[in-house]
């Protein structure tokens, strides 16, 4: 089509608007590969269409869909086009797709004006898709994230679990409203310190780990739940419950990074609770296998050098006795 527009009348509406097409489809061709091609073909599409709102979203999306942050940040400035041109886009995907990116650069950037934007977006489509699962489960998670972000969070979260059981109400076996309604509840306890949310974040994604005993998602969300018990109350059960699902994990994916992690923080914590220095010897083994991968990350190398602290604590009581 690209090349037989040298030959076709693109003062014609119905004509320009498929050739603008086409230079779009050739664009997000090079979205994630060539910059300068993609942003070639994509000045074409929008100069032989300047109301060509759809250009912009379709970008939107392909950026969000990368899940890398910085074609997030992309996706954002596209959908703020798109709106621009169209500020009358009735599309309930479309909607929910620029209040999913707004939401997620809220987080990313601290911004809760972000976050309160993509609420309004939800909350004027409730009326239309209250009984939709995925958009009450997106709404709920953007009550999460906003009360990540502020003090007063208690009623930001009593909103976001509203959302969640209504959606499971709707779909009581969805893997991911299991793990969102976990983590947030995970996240609320971890606020209040409240022993009673963390089993009830157990109960979400023990749920789910029922559903998909394999899925990865699923076991390392269980796993930092499961570590939030433990460490509230120092159970060495609790804890031993972990390292054997972080074990779990290892068998399906050895260098899952979250995993690693995880498993070297339970094994820290069980050799300082059992006083068991070759436990604690095999934690810094599995930080270092984690630091390859993230060299520079704070929390990381904080709890490395709490294990080396804890080893050498055991070391120095095996020298006195």
């Amino acid at each position: 089509m690209i090349t037989l527009s040298i030959k076709l009348n693109l003062a014609l509406k119905p004509i320009s608007k498929i050739v603008a097409s086409a230079y779009l489809g050739k664009a997000l061709h090079f979205l994630n590969k060539d910059d300068q091609q993609f942003q070639k073909y994509f000045d074409k599409a929008i100069n032989l269409k300047t109301d060509f709102y759809q250009a912009y979203a379709e970008v939107a999306i392909q950026c969000a869909l990368t899940g890398k942050q910085d074609y997030i940040e992309k996706s954002l400035n596209y959908f703020e086009m798109c709106f621009e041109i169209n500020p009358k886009i009735t599309d309930t995907n479309l909607i929910q797709a620029y209040a999913i990116v707004l939401t997620e650069m809220g987080a990313f950037k601290k911004d809760k004006k972000l976050i309160l934007k993509a609420i309004e977006f939800y909350k004027n489509l409730l009326n239309v898709l209250q009984s939709d699962p995925n958009y009450l489960k997106n709404y709920a998670n953007s009550y999460k994230k906003l009360a990540l972000l502020s003090n007063n969070s208690k009623s930001l979260f009593s909103e976001a679990f509203k959302f969640y059981k209504k959606s499971l109400e709707i779909n009581p076996n969805d893997i991911q409203i299991l793990i969102d309604y976990g983590i947030a509840i995970f996240y609320s306890a971890q606020i209040n310190k409240d022993l009673n949310l963390y089993n009830n974040a157990l109960k979400q994604l023990e749920k789910a780990k029922e559903l998909q005993p394999k899925n990865l998602n699923v076991l390392t969300n269980y796993i930092t739940c499961l570590l939030g018990v433990a460490n509230i109350n120092e159970d060495v059960h609790i804890f031993e419950q972990a390292k054997d699902t972080c074990e779990n994990v290892l068998n399906i994916d050895p260098n899952n990074l979250s995993n690693l992690e995880n498993y070297a923080i339970c094994l820290s914590a069980l050799a300082e609770l059992k006083n068991d220095i070759t436990i604690a010897q095999k934690a810094i083994d599995h930080f270092e296998r984690a630091l390859k991968f993230k060299p520079n990350d704070k929390d990381l190398n904080h709890n490395y050098k709490e294990a080396i602290s804890i080893r050498n604590s055991l070391n120095n009581n095996i020298a006195t006795i």
